[in-house]
């Protein structure tokens, strides 16, 4: 589709890869399990006023342009790897599916050994810091989740939207004629807090304070350099006995 649009850069897309920038996103060790992005099970918050809100959780959704072209001509693969996933990481050229499970989970000061070596970050190695569980954790659902489970519940998907398909307001979305490299991108987590440390860490900026010192949209600070997000917005999802009228029922 995306060269049957013309995009700029999409005949590099490799044939069978789950997305336009070439690598396998949603893998289960990258999904946290049922429950765990609920606002409670880990002790985040404890649902709100009589826990109205409990069994509920915290959705993102943001829309971003991916510039393919500079993604596949100014970067081999090699270098597609390490930015996507973590500089120290290797891996054949074609390889689209990097193992991603508990035992690949990168530090804090993983991390920081990283910038120091590489000048660099990997985007799943810096969100992992925040989207994976430090230590072995019993959640209030009586579940036990072990060190380097990933909390988030995460899909993405692409698109040719430039941004969207259809707008009410076109001037201030940007809507442009033709189609456009983007994705959509959908993420739970157990609060908007949560998700707001995911971010950081994209950034270089650790859940500790850490702060590794990368210019802003450089090809340091992961696949940011490639990516530019036009929309985000952060939703409070009521639990399913509320999810009909939420609020109604406290007037």
């Amino acid at each position: 589709m995306a060269t049957a649009a013309g995009v700029d850069g999409a005949e590099f897309i490799p044939a069978s890869s789950e997305l336009f920038l070439g690598f396998t996103s949603t893998q289960r060790a990258n999904l946290g399990p049922a429950r765990i992005a609920n606002l409670e099970t880990l002790g985040y918050s404890d649902g709100g006023l009589n826990g109205y809100f409990r069994h509920g959780t915290c959705m993102h959704v943001s829309h971003i342009f991916e510039d393919l072209l500079q993604w596949y001509t100014l970067f081999s693969h090699s270098q597609r790897v390490a930015t996507v996933f973590r500089p120290t990481v290797t891996a054949p050229s074609g390889t689209l599916t990097i193992r991603q499970g508990p035992s690949d989970v990168a530090t804090t000061r993983d991390n920081e050994r990283d910038y120091r070596r590489f000048h660099a970050i990997g985007h799943s190695a810096s969100i992992q810091t925040t989207s994976r569980l430090a230590v072995d954790t019993r959640g209030q659902d009586g579940t036990l989740y072990p060190k380097g489970t990933a909390v988030p519940q995460r899909a993405d998907f692409n698109t040719l939207d430039n941004p969207f398909f259809w707008s009410a307001h076109p001037d201030a979305d940007g809507m442009a004629a033709g189609a456009a490299a983007g994705v959509h991108f959908v993420v739970f987590n157990p609060t908007s807090d949560d998700f707001h440390r995911n971010r950081l860490a994209m950034d270089g900026v650790m859940p500790d304070g850490t702060k590794l010192p990368l210019d802003a949209g450089s090809r340091g600070q992961g696949i940011n350099a490639v990516l530019k997000t036009t929309h985000r917005q952060n939703f409070l999802v009521p639990p399913r006995r509320h999810r009909s009228f939420p609020l109604a029922e406290l007037l």
